[in-house]
């Protein structure tokens, strides 16, 4: 994003929330553009763009960064749900079973494998009583990981990714790769 680009948007902010006070000033205005330029400059325009009408539909008081940054993540996020993730594990279960563990956590994606590992492992999985209890523990796992690996892009300049190309990358970087 250009810093000319982040003027837009808080030319948005400023037009959906009029009393705002922070933007009417120019001083103030010039300092609010660089400190969010300096936080969303690895994004795209349009992710941004997208990610402050989404906020502005139900938000009664002007964004934060914070706010506007987390709406901007889950639009970019190319990662399926902890729901799907748990699909592959079952799935794996059912056609490697125990005794197959390697082939099974390669049949599954990276973050997946890595979301089982971080509950105890394969033979953790397999041998458990209660589905509720560890599914939920895969959850919460798989829920941190996923944010930490958009984070992770966001950070090495992929934030730039367009909303379209979410899908694409993720077939390319977290689908079964078999590694």
């Amino acid at each position: 994003m250009k810093e000319s680009e982040m003027l837009k948007i808080l030319a948005i902010v400023k037009t959906a929330y009029p009393r705002f006070d922070d933007f009417r000033d120019q001083k103030r205005l010039e300092e609010a553009n660089r400190l969010w330029y300096r936080h969303f400059k690895t994004f795209d325009y349009k992710v941004i763009e997208k990610a402050v009408d989404k906020y502005i539909a139900t938000g009664q008081f002007p964004p934060t960064i914070a706010e506007i940054r987390e709406i901007a993540l889950k639009l970019i996020n190319p990662y399926p749900g902890a729901a799907v993730a748990w699909s592959e594990v079952k799935r794996a279960i059912s056609s490697y079973g125990f005794y197959q563990a390697e082939a099974a956590m390669n049949s599954m994606s990276k973050l997946t494998r890595e979301a089982v590992k971080q509950i105890g492992g394969w033979g953790e999985i397999c041998m458990a009583k209660d589905e509720t209890i560890l599914m939920n523990q895969f959850n919460k796992a798989y829920e941190r990981l996923k944010i930490d690996a958009i984070e992770i892009l966001v950070a090495a300049g992929n934030g730039t990714m367009k909303l379209e190309e979410g899908k694409d990358y993720a077939a390319r970087t977290a689908l079964p790769s078999g590694s």
